[in-house]
C-alpha cells in the first residue's frame, strides 16, 4: 500500500485560521529555522560555571500534564541543579528558546524535533521523558470514537475526520502508520488539526468521527477505543525527549552529562512507583477521570533508560516512509549522553 505525504498540503485539505493544515508542521519547522539564523549571533557563548559550590541554575522547558513529573523527584537537585520550569505549550515555543540560550533544556516531541532536526535546526537530544507503550494495554494514547458510531477498526475510518494535535506530528504519524497496519488506508483519512483540549469534545459532538488522544481522558469523556495507535506503529520508541541545542551539548558537556544521569534516574524511580505516577495523571488531566477509571487507565511510560538507537531509528524510518522528512537523519548526530 503507497505510504501517503502526511505532512503536504495535498494530503490534508482541511484549514486553521484559514491557512491549509497540512502545511502547519512545516510553517513552525521554517520559523524555527529563520529563528535558528536569527539567535546565531546572540545564543549565550559562555558555558556554565563550575566549581563555584552552588548547584547549576537551570531553566528548564516543560509540558503540560504528567511530563512534569520527572521534576517532581528529587534527582535533579541532588545531581547539583537548581532547576527552574518554564512551562512549553509546543515545539514552536520551546525550540528558539532553546536555540537561544533561555531555556537549557527542553521536553519536546520527539517526531517534530526530528523534523526541525532535518530542517538543519541544531538540536540534539539528551534523554528519554517517556516511551511509547510496548503493548496496546500500555498505549496511553488511542483512536478514539463516539459510541454507537459503528465505528470498530482501522477500515472504518476510511473517508472519515480524524483530529489530531499537529499535522505532521507524532499522533498523526503513528494513527496513519497504526491504520495500515491494520487493514485501512491512511491516505483515505482526511486528518484535522486541533488544540488537544478540543479533540474529545469534537469526537463528542460529531465535529470529528475519531481523535487520536489520551486514552484515559478520552474513556472519561465517554468515548470508545478502537484502535492503539502507538503501539501497533512503533512499540517502545522514544515520545516525548529532552533536548538541547548542539552549542550548549558542545560547550557543557559535563552538564549535559550530568543532567541525562538525572533524568535516567527520575524516569527510573517513576517506572518503579505507578501508584505515584497515577496520581499526577489524574492531577494533571483536562478531565475529570473517575477513581474507577484511574485503577486501570494506561499510565505514560517513563522509560528508565537511555534513548534506545534502534528504537528511535524505527521512529525516523516510519518519517522517512510517510515523507514526514525527505532523507534518513543520521542519529550519530543526535544522540548525546546515551
Amino acid at each position: 500500500m503507497r505510504s501517503p505525504a502526511i505532512s503536504r498540503s495535498d494530503a490534508v485539505t482541511v484549514t486553521r485560521q484559514g491557512c491549509p493544515m497540512g502545511k502547519g508542521r512545516m510553517i513552525w519547522v521554517w520559523l524555527v529555522v529563520a529563528a535558528t539564523v536569527a539567535v546565531a549571533g546572540c545564543g549565550s557563548d559562555s558555558s556554565e560555571a563550575e566549581g563555584s559550590g552552588g548547584p547549576t541554575k537551570l531553566t528548564v522547558g516543560v509540558g503540560a500534564g504528567p511530563f512534569v513529573a520527572p521534576l517532581e523527584t528529587a534527582q535533579f537537585s541532588d545531581a547539583g541543579f537548581d532547576v527552574t520550569r518554564q512551562n512549553v505549550t509546543s515545539g514552536s515555543v520551546a525550540v528558539p528558546l532553546v536555540l537561544n540560550g533561555q531555556l537549557k533544556f527542553s521536553q519536546a516531541d520527539a517526531v517534530g524535533a526530528l523534523t526541525a532536526i532535518s530542517k538543519g535546526v541544531p538540536l540534539v537530544f539528551v534523554g528519554s521523558v517517556t516511551s511509547t507503550g510496548a503493548t496496546a494495554d500500555q498505549d496511553s494514547t488511542a483512536i478514539l470514537v463516539k459510541p454507537g458510531s459503528g465505528l470498530k477498526a482501522a477500515a472504518d475510518l476510511k473517508g472519515k475526520k480524524v483530529g489530531v494535535n499537529g499535522i505532521g506530528g507524532a499522533a498523526q504519524l503513528a494513527a496513519a502508520a497504526a491504520i495500515d497496519k491494520l487493514g485501512g488506508d491512511s491516505t483515505k483519512v482526511e486528518f484535522v488539526e486541533m488544540p488537544p483540549n478540543s479533540l474529545t469534545g469534537a469526537v463528542a459532538d460529531g465535529t470529528l468521527a475519531a481523535a487520536v488522544t489520551s486514552r484515559s481522558e478520552g474513556q472519561a469523556e465517554g468515548l470508545d477505543p478502537i484502535i492503539a495507535p502507538t503501539a501497533e506503529a512503533m512499540p517502545s520508541a522514544p515520545l516525548i525527549v529532552w533536548v538541547t541545542s548542539k552549542q550548549y551539548a558542545e560547550k557543557n558537556p559535563e552538564v549535559v552529562e550530568r543532567f541525562a544521569a538525572a533524568a535516567e534516574k527520575a524516569n527510573d524511580e517513576l517506572a518503579h512507583d505507578p501508584e505515584r505516577v497515577r496520581k499526577i495523571v489524574v492531577e494533571k488531566a483536562t478531565a475529570k477521570i473517575s477513581p474507577e477509571l484511574a485503577k486501570t487507565m494506561a499510565l505514560p511510560q517513563f522509560a528508565p533508560t537511555t534513548i534506545q538507537r534502534d528504537r528511535l531509528q524505527t521512529v525516523v524510518d516510519l518519517m522517512v516512509q510517510y515523507k514526514v522528512i525527505p532523507k534518513p537523519i543520521d542519529l550519530d548526530t543526535v544522540l548525546v549522553a546515551s
